[in-house]
């Protein structure tokens, strides 16, 4: 896991330790548009995307296409991005952009109230 805010890196830790995952999760501090691991160096990536809504982001529109760009250079062939977010149509727009992305599902949740 990744992440610029250390606040964010301490409560990802605790939830690590409580599934038990210690040995096989390993959380950062850096920008997840610039990832410091090889490329195609990941089987899976699992990411919940900032919304926008509780903590206002105007800039997701541009955030978006560089991490899916830099998830891309991180996965192996036939790694597995799964996405949490609100911003659907901003990321069908992005994937779209992108011929190396292979979309097989999406699902609709509620996050604290929030379709994602």
């Amino acid at each position: 896991g990744t992440d610029m805010d250390e606040r964010q890196l301490e409560g990802a830790t605790d939830n690590v330790a409580s599934a038990g995952l210690r040995e096989r999760v390993q959380l950062m501090h850096a920008d997840a548009t610039r990832h410091p691991m090889k490329s195609g160096s990941v089987d899976a990536i699992v990411t919940d995307l900032p919304f926008g809504k509780k903590h206002a982001r105007a800039d997701n529109d541009e955030l978006y296409p560089k991490l899916f760009a830099e998830f891309r250079r991180l996965l192996k062939p036939g790694g597995v991005l799964v996405a949490l977010t609100t911003l659907r149509q901003v990321v069908t727009e992005v994937v779209a952009l992108d011929d190396g992305w292979e979309p097989r599902e999406r699902r609709q949740v509620f996050v604290g109230g929030l379709k994602a």
